[in-house]
């Protein structure tokens, strides 16, 4: 059986795809890919682990309410998983620039 392709996710899909890992295993000291599945259970998203994993991996494309969803559950603003990461601020968030 061959592995799923990745997907062209486009600058802004590979950034929800990393903040959202990146968010996860900082999240209270680390949060698995079950823990949210659950949580977004909770909040009316049905996700199975997997689909958190194949997120994270470029895999699988996130829809608008399951990012609301995401959001919630890491206890973020979206922009935290739209946004570029500071360098300079753990935890700020920049503006995307313009592209044409």
């Amino acid at each position: 059986m061959a592995s799923p392709k990745k997907l062209d996710l486009g600058p802004t899909g590979e950034r929800v795809a990393a903040n959202l890992r990146r968010l996860r295993e900082r999240h209270r000291g680390g949060m698995s890919v079950y823990e949210v599945s659950k949580r977004l259970e909770r909040e009316g998203v049905t996700l199975q682990p997997s689909g958190v994993s194949r997120i994270e991996r470029g895999e699988r494309r996130v829809d608008v309410d399951t990012l609301i969803a995401l959001a919630r559950v890491l206890g973020v603003n979206p922009s935290a998983l739209l946004m570029p990461l500071d360098a300079d601020r753990r935890d700020m968030v920049d503006v995307t620039p313009a592209t044409r």
